[in-house]
């Protein structure tokens, strides 16, 4: 007597693709401007102080950083400093911090951007790290 064992096909799995959650664009945060400062008026220099949501990530800094720099053409040489929006970010941004702390600061110094037309566009999305550094 023969046995004859039928062997199942394994069934071929139909895997979907992998959709890919599609990256939000990053957006330009709400912000304040708190400060701007004419460095030099013979060499068109401007400093920009602003406070944002510490949420925002590094990408929608920088486009903020040049949407500023679009808003204040007048300025051909722009330094913006972007703090966090609470008291410390607040109180730095006015350019009053004298009992925070080197940590704080660090904390609330979310980035720099600055432009020039011979040299560019910059940006440190840690310019805290520098503070205390010397």
């Amino acid at each position: 007597k023969i046995n004859i064992v039928k062997k199942k096909k394994p069934k071929t799995e139909i895997k979907n693709p992998a959709i890919k959650p599609e990256k939000s664009k990053p957006a330009v945060p709400e912000y304040t401007v708190v400060r701007v400062d004419l460095l030099s008026d013979a060499f068109e220099q401007g400093k920009i102080f602003l406070t944002v949501n510490q949420s925002a990530g590094t990408e929608s800094l920088r486009l903020l950083c040049e949407k500023i720099t679009k808003q204040y053409a007048e300025f051909s040489n722009i330094v913006i400093c972007l703090y966090t929006n609470n008291d410390t970010g607040r109180e730095m941004a006015n350019g009053n911090a004298p009992n925070v702390s080197k940590e704080e600061q660090k904390a609330a110094w979310l980035a720099m951007y600055t432009y020039n037309p011979v040299e560019g566009a910059y940006f440190d999305d840690n310019p805290g790290g520098y503070l205390g550094a010397y």
